[in-house]
């Protein structure tokens, strides 16, 4: 089973392409801490020593780890979690809607959807609020002043967030 792992370094990120997905269609679910109703491969996710969270969507897990963990040791226990949980066939994992107003959901969209776009021309996008679900972000690095940053949040962040979080009128850029 092939699943495609890409480093986010120097951040203390890993994003893991799965050959099918977790969860339906323009979904997305995050966790940081483990309860009852935390799904079995979220659960195991956060049980590997040096996990802080998970992202879980329709075309990846998004995992983040401390900086003082293993990151090769992280590595290779995500992916023996995933595979061990796609060859046992389970169904779709059951996921509610997204609130806009989740700040950790929409980090962690950023983390593994936009900023590694971002990264590879030195810029990066910074949340500063999301309020009545209106989002307004900033442009910070070669991105702030960049003439094709209205290019990029329509086509990256505006497309990314409206995936995962339909909930959301209106984004917006910080000047």
């Amino acid at each position: 089973m092939l699943i495609k792992i890409e480093d986010l370094a120097p951040k203390t990120h890993l994003n893991f392409f799965l050959p099918r997905p977790l969860v339906a269609d323009n979904t997305a679910v995050f966790f940081r801490q483990k309860d009852a109703q935390t799904p079995a491969p979220a659960a195991a996710l956060l049980d590997i020593d040096g996990v802080k969270s998970c992202l879980l969507t329709d075309v990846l897990v998004g995992v983040a780890y401390n900086e003082n963990a293993n990151k090769e040791d992280v590595k290779a226990l995500v992916l023996a979690e995933l595979t061990d949980y796609l060859e046992e066939k389970h169904p779709l994992l059951p996921v509610g809607e997204n609130r806009p107003d989740n700040i950790e959901l929409l980090e962690a969209l950023a983390d593994s959807f936009i900023r590694p776009t971002l990264n590879r021309d030195k810029g990066d996008v910074k949340i500063i609020s999301c309020t009545d679900n209106n989002l307004l972000l900033q442009f910070t690095g070669h991105c702030a002043g960049c003439p094709y940053a209205q290019n990029t949040l329509n086509n990256v962040i505006v497309r990314c967030f409206k995936r995962y979080v339909p909930l959301l009128n209106d984004i917006q850029i910080k000047d």
